[in-house]
């Protein structure tokens, strides 16, 4: 009997066991086949457009001849091609992009084919085949393929997207036609005065021929100018500047889509204008900027104004700013904020990290204020010495290490004991940083930062001081040992409207001694 039983609990653990295998197998596969599912397609302007002015096949020669016209409005690279090999199929999926000559205007690039131009080969760098350009292409069909019935041409184009060019496919423009069939082109004149029509005739009521020449978006210029080649470059609406000929038009947006300021055409959001159920609108239509693709306020940002500039809000000054106050600062109390003249909001204080004496978010300087001053150190590409000290240079600081002048490694940044975000600076061994901050025009002057100490023993400290000019006396605001952090603020008398100020951050200690500051602010109004 307890044989039997054992025998059963055996059983269903290889069952379970089985179950959890195969739970195991489906994520991976599942996660494997979410890397094949495709990105957003990349979308071709409104306007290109190709059209099949010849198509034969000579089924003795295995011979296909292809005579195409570029009758739209943008510079297209070439096209993808298939083919249909029996008379009731009506969706081309024979790829004969392998078996073009590549003796006649064109090449194989992947599974496309690249019209050339005078047999220069920029792949990735141009659009070689222009409106009203014709070009003939010869493919050879092996017999295997059998008769060619029909042909479906999608023209594709090199756009750029994230500074990147980018390989797009023109679905919107494909064409498809039978061997041997005689079709009529449409000439298309939209917004031209003059130039090809995209079938060999030309727009009305076109150019004077004396004073006057046909620019390449259709336009008549005065020949006492001087155009540029491509004035519209990748933008499909608005206007753009033709050399010394003024403005020329690069199309409009249908559909409801409207043209932003880099010239594309894009919905509502990234119009740089806020509307009906958006939160902000930044002038584009990326995501991770602080304001998303569908221009709705991303977390842990703020946006203002129209076009939107957003900021992270991590940390109770970000916090203040984001409600129009000027800064802010950590305390102990609500009490202690408002007898200080300052306002508390609650909303800020889980942003307020250093314990029970800086739990509590006050706000200060109300609206007005602005930052003349701020490092949270999280832009930085270096981490330590001569390099980060070069970058540190560029947003006003100055930094002086006292014992190791050559080498310049006592002042780093550092990635473990965060106020918040991911860096801090780290000063140690009797070194220094000081900061150098205009207050021109400027009165309320506030300096605001978050500071903590490690390992300072006996009367060693972290002080903090400012000054007026390079070569006043120093006033010392504060020295600690404190081992939490905690946001201070302060007033500075006498630092409004002078050409330059300077704070300091000095820590007298030892080489295992370290002060670390965040969140640096100066503020005036």
């Amino acid at each position: 009997m307890l044989i039997n039983k054992k025998k059963g609990v055996s059983v269903l653990i290889g069952y379970v066991l089985l179950v959890v295998f195969a739970v195991i197998i489906a994520a991976i596969v599942f996660t494997w086949l979410k890397s094949y599912v495709p990105a957003d397609t990349l979308k071709c302007p409104d306007g290109v457009s190709v059209f099949i002015n010849e198509l034969t096949f000579d089924n003795s020669t295995r011979e296909m001849n292809l005579s195409i016209r570029n009758n739209g409005r943008f510079d297209i690279a070439g096209y993808f091609i298939h083919a249909t090999n029996s008379s009731s199929q009506e969706l081309p999926t024979i790829d004969l992009s392998a078996y073009l000559n590549q003796n006649y205007s064109a090449i194989k690039f992947g599974n496309s084919v690249i019209i050339q131009d005078n047999n220069i080969s920029l792949i990735g760098e141009g659009n070689l085949f222009r409106p009203g350009d014709q070009k003939s292409n010869i493919f050879d069909i092996p017999a295997a393929v059998g008769q060619i019935y029909s042909v479906r041409i999608i023209p594709t184009r090199f756009q750029e997207e994230d500074n990147k060019q980018r390989f797009a496919s023109c679905s919107d423009a494909k064409v498809q036609q039978p061997i041997g069939a005689q079709y009529i082109c449409v000439p298309d004149c939209s917004g031209k005065v003059c130039g090809g029509d995209g079938c060999g005739g030309s727009c009305a009521p076109g150019c004077n021929s004396s004073t006057e020449f046909c620019d390449a978006v259709g336009q008549c210029i005065s020949n006492t100018c001087t155009p540029v080649s491509n004035p519209c470059g990748t933008m499909v609406c608005g206007t753009a500047t033709n050399g010394t000929c003024g403005q020329v038009s690069c199309g409009t947006c249908s559909g409801g889509l409207s043209c932003n300021a880099s010239g594309q055409c894009v919905g509502n959001c990234g119009n740089g204008a806020i509307e009906t159920g958006e939160t902000c609108d930044d002038g584009d239509a990326a995501s991770g900027d602080g304001c998303s693709s569908t221009c709705q306020i991303e977390s842990g940002w703020s946006c203002t104004g129209q076009p939107s500039q957003c900021y992270i809000v991590n940390s109770c000054p970000s916090y203040c700013t984001s409600l129009s106050y000027g800064s802010g600062f950590c305390t102990n109390s609500a009490g202690n904020c408002q007898s200080g003249g300052g306002t508390y909001e609650s909303g800020g204080d889980p942003l307020c990290i250093g314990g029970s004496q800086a739990d509590t978010c006050c706000c200060v300087s109300g609206s007005g204020s602005t930052f003349l001053f701020f490092d949270n150190f999280e832009g930085y590409t270096n981490n330590r010495g001569i390099p980060l000290y070069n970058e540190m240079a560029v947003n006003g600081w100055t930094i002086i290490d006292n014992t190791h002048p050559i080498t310049d490694d006592d002042v780093y940044l550092n990635n473990t004991i965060q106020y918040q975000g991911v860096y801090s600076v780290l000063i140690q061994d009797e070194s220094e940083i000081m900061g150098n901050i205009s207050t021109t025009g400027y009165n309320n002057i506030n300096f605001g930062y978050a500071r903590r100490t490690l390992s300072l023993e006996g009367s060693e400290r972290f002080r903090i001081y400012w000054r007026v000019g390079s070569t006043g006396t120093w006033t010392q605001l504060e020295s600690t040992n404190s081992v939490t952090w905690q946001q201070q603020q302060w007033s500075l008398t006498g630092a409004e409207n002078k050409s330059l100020i300077q704070i300091r951050f000095f820590l007298d200690g030892e080489n295992t001694d370290y002060g670390l500051a965040d969140n640096i602010t100066i503020t005036g109004s």
